[in-house]
């Protein structure tokens, strides 16, 4: 619709679409030779020996989509279809496999999975999704279970991973999402899960919900649509006293004719122990604002896809990239 009005044909678009992304990526300074612009967190140079690719592959193993670095940094945990890996990374350049656990979706949950008109070649598995350190003992797992989410702990014995017992496995309802396609997020504080992700089976019903822990389970509430129904979560990150989450949804308070994408970011208090009546096992200090990245001159970046928390000399005062 818009491009007559612009005079700009595809190509056109794309070149100047590209041209700013090349002047976003270029180190950038100020008049006078002052302090730099963004900047890239981490820089190699070609021919540098810490630019290295380090390659794993198991045979009958797929979608290696969560990852987990022990405390010692000499192994990395790997969540994959219907199972769990431990790979030893002391070596750089070559990873090794210490041991596999298989956690495959029921037959009975496959079968009502593929019931309800999902793909039992594609969809109807069990992927992880969640995958966090709980202890030195323990890690704390979720995954998509043929789309019935359930979560487990797994015992760590010298950092090998020991087999999962089916009467420990749990709903892991709101903590993973149904759909292995969705985006979610998921971050361990304090014994409490603070989770982000879609809350039934449509993939309707964005959630921000905190589990495990003394604390009292809260959750947003749908009805009053704190969250858009496509919201989409990236990262969460945890502060001194709240736990801030990341995501994407339409902005509704925006009046276009089409709909337009905007980033978030939302907080919550971790000593929030729920309100009375409406607001029983439910957020009392959620709050959410749209999340403005821009450069002055350029494009603004309107569709988020990850939050880190860079280091800091205080912690009262973070940074996040």
């Amino acid at each position: 619709m818009a491009l007559p009005a612009l005079g700009l044909d595809p190509w056109s678009l794309l070149g100047l679409f590209l041209f700013q992304l090349l002047q976003l990526l270029l180190p950038t300074t100020t008049a006078g030779g002052g302090r730099q612009g963004p900047m890239p967190r981490v820089r190699y140079y070609a021919g540098d020996e810490r630019r290295a690719l380090s390659f794993f592959h198991q045979k009958g193993l797929q979608d290696f989509d969560t990852l987990l670095l022990s405390g010692d940094g000499n192994t990395l945990y790997v969540g994959a279809r219907e199972a769990i890996l431990a790979l030893d990374i002391q070596d750089p350049g070559v990873p090794r496999l210490k041991n596999m656990i298989p956690w495959p979706a029921s037959d009975r949950k496959k079968s009502e999975c593929a019931f309800k008109k999902k793909s039992n070649e594609t969809q109807c598995f069990n992927f992880i999704r969640v995958l966090v350190s709980y202890n030195v003992t323990h890690l704390y797992t979720c995954g998509t279970f043929a789309f019935s989410p359930a979560c487990t702990f797994i015992e760590l014995q010298d950092s090998y991973l020991l087999p999962i017992s089916e009467d420990k496995v749990m709903e892991g309802k709101g903590q993973s999402p149904f759909d292995p396609a969705h985006k979610h997020t998921a971050v361990l504080v304090d014994g409490m899960l603070y989770s982000g992700t879609m809350n039934n089976f449509l993939g309707s019903e964005p959630i921000l919900m905190r589990t495990l822990g003394s604390q009292p389970v809260l959750k947003t509430d749908n009805f009053l649509r704190w969250l858009h129904h496509d919201a989409s979560f990236v990262a969460a990150i945890p502060s001194t006293q709240v736990v801030y989450f990341f995501f994407e949804e339409t902005a509704s308070e925006f009046d276009f004719f089409e709909r337009l994408h905007t980033s978030r970011v939302a907080r919550v208090c971790k000593n929030d122990v729920g309100g009375e009546k409406l607001l029983q096992k439910k957020w009392t200090t959620f709050l959410k604002a749209q999340l403005l990245c821009t450069q002055p001159g350029q494009l603004p970046f309107n569709v988020i896809r990850h939050a880190v928390l860079l280091p800091a000399d205080s912690p009262t005062a973070p940074h996040i990239y």
